[in-house]
């Protein structure tokens, strides 16, 4: 759906920090990540599951000796046990960061990276829409936002960031004008029962 959003009628292009939890985690000691987090030697197409597992120790304030139920770790062919495990030998230099509940901290304090981005461009009339720890803005101006992302970053966080072309999301053209928001929601699986759920 986002890649039909236009401002002022123009094209736009959206921008993802990527893994800016462990990231910001790793900068407060002093470190760049300079490499996948969520890459724990089981497989690219588990990399969601490891991602939404570092997530969840994160936030929790226990060991979590019972797996999250909303994530399917049975499908990487390991114990839960053994992910977990293999998490925290991955992430060593942060391993005080799990199991002490800080997730909604850092979740502030990526909100507060995203306010100053926001802000960079207000002040030149410019919107930027926030996503997560994405941004839209229009298009043309990708290598001005991905430098204010990096210069914001070091300046809250203390070192540089490495930020990823690959994360640029890819987006389509159109022409705004004939755009036909049944067929968006129509060809969008996420979106497709969005009418008979929330019927107007």
């Amino acid at each position: 759906m986002r890649a039909f959003i236009t401002i002022d009628g123009k094209f736009t292009d959206e921008f993802d920090y990527g893994r800016i939890h462990p990231t910001i985690l790793y900068a407060d000691k002093g470190i760049v990540l300079d490499e996948d987090a969520y890459d724990i030697g089981i497989g690219e197409e588990h990399r969601d599951i490891v991602k939404q597992s570092f997530n969840a120790m994160v936030q929790a304030k226990s060991r979590l000796t019972t797996p999250p139920k909303d994530i399917d770790w049975k499908s990487t062919g390991i114990k839960w046990k053994e992910l977990r495990q293999l998490i925290l030998d991955k992430h060593e230099p942060i391993k005080d960061s799990f199991f002490c509940g800080m997730g909604n901290k850092l979740q502030f304090r990526d909100s507060q990276l995203a306010e100053q981005i926001i802000l960079r461009f207000a002040k030149q009339d410019l919107p930027v829409l926030p996503v997560h720890d994405s941004f839209i803005i229009i298009r043309g101006l990708y290598s001005e936002l991905v430098n204010v992302m990096r210069e914001e970053f070091e300046k809250m966080f203390g070192v540089p960031i490495n930020i990823d072309d690959s994360a640029k999301a890819s987006q389509v053209s159109f022409a705004p004008e004939n755009v036909d928001v049944d067929w968006i929601i129509s060809e969008t699986d996420k979106y497709r029962n969005w009418t008979d759920r929330n019927p107007l």
